[in-house]
C-alpha cells in the first residue's frame, strides 16, 4: 500500500479481512456490523478504533512520493522524473501527455485529492503518513476516549464500553429492533424487563441501593 495505488476491488478483500477479525465469521460470511466501517477506521480519540480506511491510507502512503518531488530529494527515482517529465517545471502545473507512464499517471491523479498545503502541512523535517490520512477523516473528539482506554481495562472490556458509549452495544432489545427473533426479551442479569443498554450497565446499581 505504500508503492502502488492499488484496485479497489483489493482494498475491499483486505478490509473484509479487517471486518471479519473485528465482528467474527460464520460459515465466510462476517456477523453483523454494529457500528459502520468509517468510524471504526477513526482514531481512538475521535471515536474509532484506530483500523486504517484502505483507500485513504494508500493514497495518503504515496503521498510522500509528491513531498520528495517537492523538495527535490537526492533520489534516483526524483531525478530521472524530472529528467522525463517534469524538466524543471512545477509538479502541480505538470500536464500529463499521452505518453506517460501509467504509474506517473497515478502518481499526476493524487492532485485531485491533495493540493500542495496539504503536502507541505504533512512534511516538515519528515514526511508524516498519518498527518495527511487523519486530515481527510472526520474529527469530532470523542469524550468518552479517555476512560475507555486508559491502562485499567482490558482489551475485551474496553471494546464493549466502546459500543455501551455509542449505543452500539448487542442488548437484546437491539436484537429485536433488527428483527431479530429471540425466546426471551428479559434482561438476563436483571431477570425482569426488557435487556436493553440501559439495564445492562446500570440496572445492578440501582437494586443495590433499594
Amino acid at each position: 500500500m505504500r508503492v502502488f495505488l492499488l484496485p479497489q476491488s483489493v482494498i475491499k478483500e483486505i478490509e473484509k479481512l479487517f471486518r471479519g477479525f473485528l465482528w467474527g465469521l460464520k460459515d465466510d460470511r462476517s456477523r453483523v456490523h454494529l457500528i459502520s466501517w468509517e468510524r471504526v477506521c477513526l482514531p481512538k480519540a475521535y471515536g474509532g478504533l484506530g483500523f486504517k480506511d484502505g483507500t485513504k491510507w494508500n493514497k495518503a502512503s504515496l503521498a510522500r512520493f509528491i513531498w520528495d518531488l517537492m523538495n527535490k530529494k537526492d533520489l534516483l527515482w526524483v531525478k530521472g522524473i524530472n529528467s522525463v517529465y517534469l524538466k524543471g517545471s512545477d509538479f502541480w502545473s505538470y500536464k500529463m501527455s499521452m505518453d506517460t507512464s501509467w504509474y506517473w499517471r497515478k502518481l499526476c491523479r493524487l492532485r485531485t485529492t491533495y493540493n500542495k498545503a496539504d503536502i507541505i502541512a504533512a512534511g516538515g523535517e519528515k514526511f508524516k503518513v498519518s498527518k495527511i490520512y487523519c486530515s481527510m477523516l472526520h474529527q469530532v473528539v470523542f469524550s468518552a476516549a479517555g476512560a475507555i482506554w486508559c491502562g485499567v481495562n482490558i482489551p475485551k472490556h474496553a471494546f464493549q464500553l466502546w459500543q455501551a458509549a455509542q449505543a452500539k452495544l448487542l442488548t437484546r432489545d437491539m436484537l429485536c429492533r433488527m428483527n431479530i427473533p429471540i425466546p426471551n426479551k428479559n434482561c438476563v442479569a436483571l431477570k425482569v424487563g426488557p435487556s436493553s443498554l440501559k439495564a445492562g450497565w446500570f440496572g445492578w446499581a440501582t437494586q443495590g441501593q433499594s
